[in-house]
């Protein structure tokens, strides 16, 4: 076992769904999360925390099928340590690592077969007064390079 502690920050969970408008109803109205991003294909919601439920339509049955729903997103304060230890619990890599001047980042199954994303920024956005406007372009960010390396 390492003697490193890891350090991760439960990002989002992003769940493919068939019908994203229905979906989004449910968690909205049903389970009181508010709708932070709406789009034909994508949904973000956030709960009081500001944690995010991110909704995205397939038309396929693959990504249901073959346990790539839901997808569990880390980030991570040291990327290489964090991969040592998925492989040291038998987690299995699912495509390849992604490593740019942005974020290293990679996707896995877990020994129970859950899917999980970790991410390690490299960069550092800067944030108005407020940190509102910007939040939501980081957030947007984040969500299309995840649905980048699905390879929506």
């Amino acid at each position: 076992m390492y003697s490193k502690q890891i350090t991760a920050t439960f990002k989002n969970i992003i769940l493919f769904c068939r019908d994203v408008e229905k979906t989004a109803g449910f968690y909205s109205d049903a389970v009181g999360l508010k709708v932070s991003h709406q789009s034909k294909q994508l949904v973000e919601l956030k709960d009081y925390s500001n944690f995010r439920l991110i909704l995205k339509q397939i038309d396929g049955e693959a990504y249901n099928m073959k346990g790539y729903s839901p997808v569990l997103n880390f980030e991570v304060d040291d990327f290489e340590h964090t991969l040592k230890k998925f492989q040291s619990y038998g987690a299995e890599k699912d495509g390849e690592i992604v490593d740019n001047e942005d974020y290293q980042m990679g996707f896995f199954k877990s020994p129970n077969g859950e899917m999980i994303s970790i991410i390690k920024t490299k960069t550092q956005i800067n944030s108005d007064d407020d940190g509102e406007g910007v939040e939501e372009t980081k957030t947007q960010q984040e969500i299309k390079n995840i649905l980048k390396k699905i390879q929506f």
